[in-house]
This record gives structure tokens, C-alpha cells and sequence, in this order.
């Protein structure tokens, strides 16, 4: 990796004076990053000190072993009950790591499993013991639950077929005790999360690549799950797994890529569905039997939809990252599916979900997503315009996620690359002076992919601890009182 420090006392010096987070390029000798360089030193853009990098870890220098693409998203909670929070991420070579906020260290490794772990892998206490355990699948169908403090395996399930997904947590048959609720290529999966073993199984088809979502849609205190497959969408009872209805590709384009998002756009009392399918983003209503919009020609997307109001206006938006020729991170009014705003950026967006943080500093919200050019973008919520770039030797396809990390009162931004590193990168916002309304894969335990925060109402997320302390949101997802004290 080669830091780029070209002769800036030859350069425009006040292309490098921007306050600015991320002041930094690295630089890679591929084409793209190349063009993105060159774009970055005629914009105005800023580049960052390399002292803004908390640290790098590169897990094959702990073991020859160890190392491969870093490809889902990064999970941040203090997993051993110390008061410190720890990074999960999972690898190419069939590696679940446990890295310490502070400094980058391993503090633990578990595997190998069946095949790579690519998605970002799940937190919560699901046997009822008291302390957290993290949860996550592999691609081969395996999906397996793991001590949060010391990394040893409590139990496994292997569903048959592909799981390239992130499970979803909750109490969905309602008997106060935490299931596990997994998507494959064999249907949807209710584990019991104490013992691992199976409660119910929904042959829905092959659904492998889109995670589920936990969620009372109608309001009458169960839960149901949202799945997604090729050419349906279906809403099933959580406690038995039974098909309530199901959405075929007549009503509305689908694709089993992404996780779809939940959030009542109409106003009826009903929670809604958001998802890309195809090239189009789409609402359905929470009912099944009506699409409330569509936005065609929006782009492929692996990364599905969140909703979040990133202009501040009042309003929810859904956001979506595409590829396709160029990338293109795109904001759309979540009630009425209108554009908002869309980024077009020469690099492909393909698998990272955004993270919605003020990362700047500045008391507005911001979104950081990861490109396959190597760029770690950071674009206005108002407005949707570049802020800056913070660009690598290899792509960056993971979610990133944003906490202090390293305990020293500042948000951080860490995410991980192809190279099969991770990356924790400092920015100027004070952790205790703003909320952080994204900084877990979309949302929550249940995958919601939805969150407002409330003036005046703090529920916990889940018992998800960042640095600063427990992180207060308002979860737009029911939940159920088990659930509140979990």
C-alpha cells in the first residue's frame, strides 16, 4: 500500500486546506483509481494527513492462513462485556474475526467454516445468558452461533443450500426467548436460538441472497418476515412460518439481491415494503395486493434499500447504492418513490450498504459507502454532492459502519477491502454531541432498514453498545416488551 504524498508543495496549496475528514488518497495502478485521482486533484477535494488512519489490520499477519476479501459489512459492539467495543467481520477464507476497536488487534478468530462468510454477521443475546453472541452464515448454507467473548462455537445449522445472507434476531413466535431467522437458496429458516435446532422451515424458493426482515407490519403485536425470491416477495407468520401472502413478479419486478426495508410510507398504519428488483426501486404496500410506487431505471443493486431521512427535511428517504456501468448512490423520496437526488461516480457500487452518520462535523447528516474503484465516497444528505474520498490499493465492496471505535471521544468510520484488510479512520464529529443513526447493517437485529431518531423518545437499540455509550434511536419496526429489555 503506497500513501499518496506526490510533491504537494508543487500543487495548488489550497486544495489541501478543506476541514474536511477524510483528507487522503491512496493510490492503486488500476485505471479507475487512476481517473479517480486525477478527478479528486482538479475538483478541489481535499486529501487527508495520514495520522487520520487509527489503524489498519491485516489479519494474514497474524497467520499465513488468515486473510481473504472482506467483502460484507462491519458489525460494531462490545461482544465480551468490557466495556470497549470489538469489530466483526467475516472473510474470503472462511473467517469470522474479532478485531479490538482501540488498536486494530485480533482479539479473536473462528473458524474455518463451510465456505467464505461474506455478509455482516448478527449480535444479540439469542439463549437468554446474559451476554451477547454473535451470529452469521456461510456461503455453502451453514449457519453458526458463536461465543461474543471469547469466540467459541455454541452451536451450528447447515440449511442445505446457499446463504449469502445476514440473519435477522427476534422473539417471532412469541414464547419470550430470541429465534434466529435465516434465508437460503432451501427457503426461510426459524432456529431456536439457545440449541440451534430447527422450528420451522418455509419453502418459499431460493432466496439465498437477500436477507430477511423481522417485523409487525399490521400492528397486532406478532411479528411476521419479510423474504424476498426470484420473482416474489412474501410476508410469513413468525410463529409457525405459514405463507401469509405472497407478491408475484406481475405485480411488482423482483430479484433476490439486497434486503428490502419496512416503513409505513402511506400513513395507514401499515408498515410497507421498500426494495430494488431488477433495475427498478419499488413500494409495496404491507397489505401485498397493491404497488404504492415504482422508480424505474434506478440500476442493478446487491445492497437492497434503507430509509432514513438524510436531508433532514422531515421527510423519509430511500436510499439505494446501483452498478452498472457507472455507479450510482440514488435518494428517493420514500412516500412517493420521486428522485431526489442521485451521484453518479466512475467506479461500480455494488455491494456496500451506506452508513448514515455526520461524519463531517458540521451537524448535518452524511452518507460513506465503498466503491469497487477503491473509494470510500462521503456524500451530503441535502444535496447528494461529493464531499470526499478516501481511496485504496484494492475494492471496497463491505458496508461500513461508524462509532468511536478507539474510545477517544470522536466517531470513526471502519470498514474493510479485497485486499483483506480493515480500515478505522478518524473524523473531527464528538461522539456525545451527535447521535449515530447508522452504524450497524441496516438498522437492527430484526434488519429493519429503517430508523428515525425521536426528540424526547429513547428506546436502546437492541442493546447495541458504541463507545460513547448506548446508542439511542427510535426504531421504526414494532417491538414487542421481551424485545425492549433484550
Amino acid at each position: 500500500m503506497r500513501i499518496f504524498n506526490v510533491a504537494l508543495r508543487d500543487l495548488d496549496a489550497e486544495i489541501f486546506q478543506s476541514e474536511n475528514w477524510l483528507r487522503a488518497l491512496m493510490l492503486d495502478t488500476k485505471l479507475m483509481e487512476i481517473i479517480a485521482v486525477l478527478w479528486f486533484l482538479t475538483s478541489g477535494l481535499s486529501v487527508m494527513a495520514q495520522d487520520d488512519i487509527i489503524w489498519i489490520c491485516d489479519p494474514s499477519e497474524t497467520s499465513d492462513i488468515y486473510g481473504g476479501l472482506v467483502q460484507g459489512g462491519i458489525t460494531v459492539e462490545d461482544v465480551d462485556g468490557d466495556g470497549r467495543p470489538e469489530i466483526l467481520a467475516g472473510s474470503g477464507l472462511q473467517w469470522l474475526y474479532c478485531i479490538n476497536g482501540s488498536d486494530g488487534s485480533i482479539e479473536w478468530v473462528f473458524g474455518p467454516t463451510y465456505q467464505r462468510n461474506l455478509k455482516p454477521p448478527q449480535v444479540a443475546d439469542i439463549n437468554g445468558d446474559g451476554e451477547l453472541e454473535v451470529v452469521f452464515c456461510d456461503d455453502k448454507g451453514g449457519v453458526w452461533a458463536v461465543s461474543g467473548r471469547g469466540g467459541w462455537e455454541i452451536w451450528r445449522y447447515f440449511t442445505g443450500r446457499q446463504t449469502r445472507t445476514t440473519p435477522a434476531c427476534g422473539d417471532v413466535n412469541g414464547d419470550g426467548e430470541i429465534e434466529v431467522v435465516v434465508t437460503s437458496d432451501s427457503g426461510v429458516f426459524c432456529i431456536d436460538g439457545t440449541e440451534g435446532k430447527p422450528i420451522w422451515h418455509a419453502d418459499t424458493g431460493p432466496c439465498g441472497k437477500s436477507s430477511p426482515v423481522i417485523a409487525d407490519l399490521d400492528g397486532d403485536g406478532a411479528l411476521e418476515i419479510v423474504a424476498k425470491s426470484y420473482g416474489d416477495t412474501v410476508l410469513l407468520n413468525g410463529t409457525d412460518g405459514t405463507l401469509i401472502w405472497q407478491a408475484s413478479i406481475s405485480l411488482v419486478e423482483s430479484a433476490p439481491n439486497g434486503v428490502p426495508a419496512v416503513y409505513d410510507v402511506n400513513e395507514d398504519g401499515v408498515l410497507d415494503i421498500l426494495m430494488c428488483g431488477g433495475r427498478n426501486a419499488s413500494c409495496l404496500s404491507g397489505t401485498g395486493d397493491e404497488v404504492l410506487w415504482v422508480h424505474p431505471g434506478v440500476g442493478k443493486t446487491t445492497s437492497g434499500l434503507l430509509v432514513a431521512d438524510v436531508n433532514e427535511d422531515g421527510r423519509m428517504e430511500a436510499i439505494t447504492t446501483t452498478y452498472y456501468d457507472d455507479g450510482h448512490l440514488t435518494c428517493l423520496d420514500a412516500s412517493s418513490g420521486e428522485l431526489v437526488w442521485k451521484l453518479s461516480w466512475p467506479g461500480l457500487l455494488r455491494y456496500s450498504n451506506p452508513a448514515v452518520a455526520d461524519v463531517t462535523g458540521d451537524g448535518n447528516l452524511d452518507l460513506v459507502v465503498g466503491s469497487l474503484d477503491g473509494s470510500l465516497l462521503t456524500v451530503d444528505g441535502k444535496t447528494g454532492a461529493l464531499i470526499s474520498a478516501f481511496v485504496i490499493e484494492d475494492d471496497i465492496a463491505s458496508s461500513p459502519a461508524v462509532a468511536d471505535v478507539d474510545g477517544d471521544g470522536l466517531l470513526d468510520v471502519v470498514f474493510g477491502s479485497h485486499n483483506g484488510k480493515l480500515y478505522a479512520l478518524r473524523t473531527p464529529t464528538h461522539s456525545d454531541q451527535y447521535e449515530v443513526p447508522w452504524g450497524i447493517f441496516h438498522c437492527d437485529m430484526h434488519n429493519s432498514g429503517v430508523l428515525t431518531v425521536s426528540e424526547g423518545i429513547s428506546i436502546p437499540l437492541f442493546g447495541f453498545f458504541l463507545a460513547s455509550g448506548l446508542f439511542y434511536v427510535k426504531c421504526v419496526g414494532r417491538l414487542t416488551d421481551a424485545e425492549h429489555s433484550s
